[in-house]
């Protein structure tokens, strides 16, 4: 099951001093201890803060690699004579001076112009993707173009058809006798990416290597079938003198490791195609690769889940738990009276989202931007403002809109916040 939401209640006989929402003067940086209650003054704008438990089984919001084992690098191209049949019955005839991407049935997805013998394909190992490597030795320049070999639909909820171009770089000139050859281009085993590392070109630094990770289940905007590439420029120095690339098991995560020592770097590859911060127990820790023969593998789905050999953390924790949709929490101001039965007068506060995993069984405070408590109907004090918070893990524990507030619905709980 995943992770569910729970918002604890406040004392009875004393219902604003909610232990679940709190408001602060300012931005708290631990979000594990936000300190005490603050009650508000009339006129002031605080930040509010909603504490969520998981008491469900899993992180939030499910972890979507259940695998374990170690990271692996990617299986390069072939630059000698490469299959022309694709793992999913497709084909790539080449006759005519033209190459044609064929379905199974025979029919054409894509074409491309071929430069002489010298260019190379490859299919993503799923075969939902087909890559396309031109290069020509006489000018020492090659292009690239990535196009779908079925429909599919991206994390950003576009859904892209067969036949597109998804990823299209070159021409690109370099300094390398054959221009390119396969060991610049892999597909990551989970087929999430594919890693492009260029070769040097005419003016480039010794001490810099450039390396893309095109991510077709990443969008660059909703109105393109262009998909995001991570593009990484990794500074060589006497201590670094390359980088590897390492994966994990289902393909959502990169690692780029600096050979021999410097600093660890996580990539996203499912949702933003962007550094994925380092924590441990939820906090951020930089990582420091001591050593060559530095290994990473995932050993558990939860916090601490990712092991790591030869470098300053024995362990951190595993962001592919959370990459599948983070907690977003919403609180709604609903009346201000102690009178009971009182009509509700909702209005909205802005959401805000957590920014670290929430393990099962822990909690984690949720920052909501600031917002003005006023007292609403002049009366005898104290009054109270009455606050529904509402969490989610989006899209796997979807809530319903808000048409009821049901304090009793695991997503809700009413807390009185007094105003004097």
């Amino acid at each position: 099951m995943p992770g569910s939401i729970k918002v604890q209640p406040g004392p009875p006989n004393q219902p604003w001093l909610s232990p679940s929402i709190r408001l602060r003067s300012q931005k708290e940086s631990d979000l594990r201890n936000i300190g005490t209650h603050v009650e508000p003054l009339n006129g002031h704008a605080y930040y509010t803060y909603v504490r969520v438990d998981n008491t469900g089984n899993e992180p939030f919001g499910r972890c979507r690699c259940p695998a374990t084992g170690a990271w692996s690098k990617v299986p390069y191209f072939v630059d000698q004579n490469p299959p022309t049949n694709g793992p999913g019955g497709q084909r790539l005839v080449v006759q005519g001076g033209q190459a044609t991407l064929q379905d199974s049935t025979g029919v054409a997805v894509a074409n491309f112009s071929p430069s002489l013998v010298n260019d190379f394909w490859a299919w993503s190992p799923d075969g939902r993707l087909f890559a396309y490597v031109r290069r020509d030795y006489t000018t020492r320049d090659w292009s690239i173009e990535v196009v779908t070999t079925a429909t599919y639909v991206r994390t950003d909820g576009r859904t892209v058809a067969r036949g597109r171009t998804v990823h299209q770089a070159g021409p690109l000139v370099s300094t390398s006798p054959q221009a390119t050859a396969g060991a610049n281009f892999g597909w990551t085993p989970a087929s999430t990416c594919l890693v492009v590392a260029h070769p040097p070109v005419p003016g480039q630094s010794a001490n810099v290597k450039y390396i893309d990770l095109a991510c077709p289940s990443v969008g660059m905007s909703t109105t393109s079938d262009q998909c995001r590439a991570f593009n990484a420029q990794i500074l060589t120095s006497p201590q670094t003198t390359g980088v590897d690339i390492l994966f994990s098991p289902c393909g959502g995560l990169a690692a780029l490791v600096p050979t021999p020592t410097g600093y660890l770097q996580l990539v996203d590859l499912i949702t933003t195609a962007a550094d994925q911060p380092i924590r441990q127990d939820n906090r951020p820790v930089s990582v420091t690769v001591n050593a060559a023969g530095r290994t990473i593998a995932t050993s558990a789905t939860g916090r601490r889940g990712i092991t790591l050999t030869n470098m300053s953390y024995p362990s951190i924790d595993n962001p592919e738990c959370l990459l599948g949709g983070s907690v977003t929490v919403e609180a709604r101001r609903v009346f201000a009276s102690t009178t009971p039965g009182t009509s509700p007068m909702p209005i909205n506060l802005s959401p805000g989202a957590s920014s670290a995993a929430i393990w099962n069984g822990e909690y984690l405070w949720v920052e909501l931007p600031p917002h003005t408590f006023t007292r609403a109907v002049p009366g005898t004090s104290p009054e109270h403002w009455c606050l529904l918070a509402r969490a989610d893990a989006a899209p796997v524990d979807a809530a319903p809109p808000w048409t009821q507030f049901s304090t009793t619905e695991r997503h809700f709980a009413q807390r009185n916040i007094a105003i004097t």
